[in-house]
């Protein structure tokens, strides 16, 4: 049922403080005047952003100097950024009121720093403070120098400052409350599917949050072929966001995969499941990212609204649809979300590999021994995890009962 591959974002890059950019080489011609300037760095791709003395005073740019821990660069978390094309980044300065973006490589989070497998070297000053604004400044400027539009290349910052009760999902497009079971059947490609999706009263701190901890179990004519948990987080402003899960593949009741994923362990990142205000018309964004052999990279966009539809459970009205689809194929996935209740319906779009269709025919809230079942069947797999996937897993706390 999930073909999530999710992409931890930048957007809102808008500036918090509007600078009139002028782009060196392009239509504008640069001047001291100017609160920002932007030009190519040399023998790179990327832009270098020049800030003048009272611009970087008001958009009160800080930097922090990387240090070394067992042979890794650290630097603030604060400091790392993820681009629109899904790459890790962080902004280094070069010279005093000049930065420039550089890649990197998230080995995992400590707290409020970001232990680094690749980037640059301890001693180097990375900006910790105003760096979403010299993005923006950047990538409005490539948007002017690209056909692109703006808007289409805007996504959100995973900021885990705003998140206040984040194991809280309440979205009324996506309302996750401890103990409610959906149960779905159907078809696929593969043959008849049934799937048991159980939130469960457990939370994880996955990307430096409280995450809700969902049990999701895959049958495919009559036999287990997946079960995952996966950590969903919501923000302040109500957008749901994915930050990671640990599936098991089976075959003849045997484990043969385990292709988990955790934003901010060795270069994944979080991405949008739910925004808080879906409307059509609006940018396909991001539903996370984590780099191969994973190779998450699902995005989403607002396909209809206002829709009916009639399922097992009960028909329902003003229903969104949104269309889930990894860029560069043909087919999408189709997502039927109803108000209060959540997914109720699943279909395709185009050339899709799994033809997936599914429908609501199951809805309860477990009782209390149920729960306590459910929860303890969850923590079996968490406690697994550190043992199948040490390097990854090993980066996080154990799930807890919330």
């Amino acid at each position: 049922m999930k073909r999530w591959q999710k992409t931890l974002a930048l957007g809102a890059l808008a500036l918090a403080l509007p600078l009139a950019l002028t782009a060196c080489g392009g239509s504008g011609s640069s001047s001291t005047s100017e609160p920002a300037t932007v030009e190519k760095a040399s023998g790179t791709d990327a832009y270098l952003v020049k800030l003048s003395a009272d611009a970087t005073r008001r958009l009160r740019i800080r930097t922090a100097v990387a240090t070394a821990e067992a042979g890794r660069t650290v630097i603030p978390f604060s400091a790392v950024l993820y681009a629109p094309n899904g790459t890790t980044i962080t902004y280094v300065s070069t010279k005093p009121r000049a930065f420039e973006r550089e890649s990197i490589v998230v080995d995992h989070i400590a707290g409020d720093r970001a232990v680094l497998a690749n980037g640059p070297p301890p001693g180097t000053r990375v900006v910790s403070v105003g760096a979403v604004e010299l993005l923006g400044a950047e990538s409005g400027v490539a948007d002017v120098r690209s056909t692109a539009s703006r808007s289409s290349r805007a996504a959100v910052v995973f900021d885990p400052m705003k998140f206040d009760r984040p194991a809280t999902v309440d979205n009324k497009w996506m309302p996750y409350k401890p103990g409610t079971q959906f149960v779905y059947t159907g078809k696929s490609i593969d043959g008849q599917k049934r799937l048991v999706f159980t939130v469960t009263d457990l939370v994880k701190v996955v990307g430096g949050v409280r995450n809700a901890v969902i049990w999701d179990r895959d049958y495919t004519d009559g036999e287990l072929v997946e079960a995952e948990l996966a950590f969903f987080a919501q923000d302040n402003d109500g957008n749901v966001w994915h930050t990671g899960e640990y599936p098991e593949d089976y075959e003849r009741g045997k484990i043969v995969d385990t292709p988990a994923w955790l934003a901010g362990v060795k270069g994944s990142q979080a991405g949008i499941e739910m925004k808080a205000s879906p409307k059509t018309g609006t940018p396909a964004y991001s539903q996370g990212y984590a780099p191969p052999p994973v190779s998450w990279n699902d995005h989403a966009q607002v396909f209809k609204v206002g829709q009916k539809t009639c399922v097992p459970v009960r028909c329902y009205t003003n229903v969104l649809i949104a269309r889930e689809f990894n860029p560069g194929e043909t087919g999408s996935q189709l997502k039927y979300f109803a108000l209060g209740v959540g997914n109720i319906r699943v279909g395709w779009l185009g050339k899709d590999p799994d033809k997936e269709v599914l429908v609501l025919t199951k809805l309860v809230h477990l009782s209390p021994a149920a729960l306590a079942r459910a929860r303890a069947a969850a923590l079996k797999l968490d406690r697994r995890a550190y043992t199948t996937r040490p390097g990854l897993y090993g980066k996080t706390p154990p799930a807890e009962k919330g």
